[in-house]
């Protein structure tokens, strides 16, 4: 409330006062990635160990603000995720992290003379595309070898699966 004073020079004197608060923000929310690069599609999941009343996940990709911290991506390209906090005061702090979405890789097999077919008594090179760390080869029940290429010798189906150094696999290919 103001208060009014006479002065010495006989004018009144207005002043007024108040007391503020200022409240420390809340502690910066940590953002943890399982990932920085995940493939697509994929469930993205966040965690924080930020204390608050109330939180807002919003980035780019994500539809609509998710109230949860896991999140399915499926488009490729980079997603940049925020964390905002909001304390019992109204005060907010943030974190942003940013993780990429990479497409799932395709693999073929070729073969060595370019047909399938080959004669019985022979063997046939089947041959995996480049690109890959690992490879995963079947004839569809046994698992039947783990290089970039195999030697068979009998006829059957026989198919492969790449993974990629980011750890993306790759649909079957036969």
């Amino acid at each position: 409330f103001p208060s009014h004073d006479i002065n010495a020079f006989g004018c009144k004197d207005t002043s007024a006062s108040v007391t503020t608060t200022f409240n420390p923000l809340p502690e910066v929310p940590v953002i943890s990635l399982e990932n920085d690069t995940v493939c697509q599609p994929s469930t993205l999941n966040f965690s924080t160990t930020a204390a608050a009343s109330g939180f807002a996940w919003t980035g780019t990709g994500l539809v609509p603000e998710p109230t949860t911290a896991s999140f399915q991506l499926s488009n490729t390209g980079f997603y940049t995720v925020q964390l905002t906090i909001t304390d019992a005061n109204g005060c907010t702090n943030s974190d942003i992290q940013t993780t990429l979405v990479s497409p799932v890789p395709a693999i073929s097999i070729t073969t060595q003379s370019g047909s399938s077919s080959i004669c019985a008594g022979t063997e046939l090179l089947l041959n995996a595309s480049s690109g890959f760390v690992s490879y995963a080869w079947s004839d569809g029940t046994t698992s039947i070898g783990t290089n970039q290429g195999i030697l068979i010798n009998q006829a059957g189906t026989f198919e492969v699966i790449g993974t990629t150094a980011s750890g993306c696999t790759s649909l079957p290919a036969s």
